[in-house]
């Protein structure tokens, strides 16, 4: 995925009051993959604070949706001071994700099976028959990505091989409640890729807050750009807000 799919969503979030700034990290949109001997996903997480560095962007809540949580996950851990709080959406962090990743070495299709699972909630996600309007906005954002996937589908490697490459995250999540940062792991319980069972892991490890986003599957957020917003509305009324 790339930052731009997201666009809907973000754009309300501006509307709330935040400056926003999406990132497509390395291999992702137009940015450029990884060296293949860097294909871990610290590196994915490192360049993150280059990013942040060369923006000049101190403290920040960091949201990041699947792949992406992962990554905020481990920035935050690494430089706890610069996390006001994170939004992990159907993140792939816990320790539910961590065996199925572990079961993934030994067993390659289990990987494959989650691979699928992604297939068909991105062919899901466009809403065609339901909304209209919203399919044919986020329909005109998705081809290109799809396009781009078809004529390059190596570029979708790297990030696999970095996720069975790198370690779990029991330390990250460990490291945030340590550190007392203000966790809010927000995930659909229809989320057949990522179980719900790891959202509700890394809630209770690092001792955060679990929203459950009922009948959303793993890219929920770009199916309906209103339900983020309103989450992080209510947020800011609750332990966000002081942060």
């Amino acid at each position: 995925a790339e930052g731009i799919l997201y666009a809907q969503t973000l754009s309300r979030l501006v509307d709330l009051g935040f400056k926003v700034i999406a990132v497509d990290t390395a291999g992702h949109g137009g940015t450029l993959g990884l060296p293949t001997n860097a294909n871990s996903l610290a590196s994915y997480a490192e360049l993150l604070v280059r990013v942040l560095d060369h923006l000049g962007v101190g403290e920040a809540v960091f949201v990041g949706h699947s792949m992406g949580g992962r990554l905020i996950t481990e920035l935050a851990a690494n430089h706890p001071d610069r996390a006001i709080g994170l939004i992990l959406l159907d993140a792939i962090v816990g320790d539910t994700w961590d065996r199925m990743v572990v079961a993934s070495r030994f067993f390659p299709p289990i990987l494959a099976g989650v691979g699928v699972s992604l297939l068909v909630d991105t062919l899901s996600t466009v809403p065609w028959f339901r909304d209209p309007r919203q399919a044919a906005k986020l329909g005109s954002r998705v081809a290109p990505t799809i396009r781009g996937h078809v004529r390059r589908p190596w570029r979708l490697l790297g990030p696999a091989a970095s996720i069975l490459r790198s370690p779990g995250t029991r330390w990250m999540l460990e490291m945030l409640r340590r550190e007392k940062v203000p966790v809010f792991v927000v995930h659909g319980d229809r989320d057949f890729a990522v179980p719900l069972a790891t959202a509700k892991d890394a809630a209770r490890q690092v001792r955060g807050d679990l929203i459950v986003v009922r009948g959303g599957s793993h890219s929920w957020l770009l199916k309906d750009p209103e339900t983020l917003p309103a989450s992080m509305l209510a947020l800011l009324r609750g332990r966000l807000g002081p942060a």
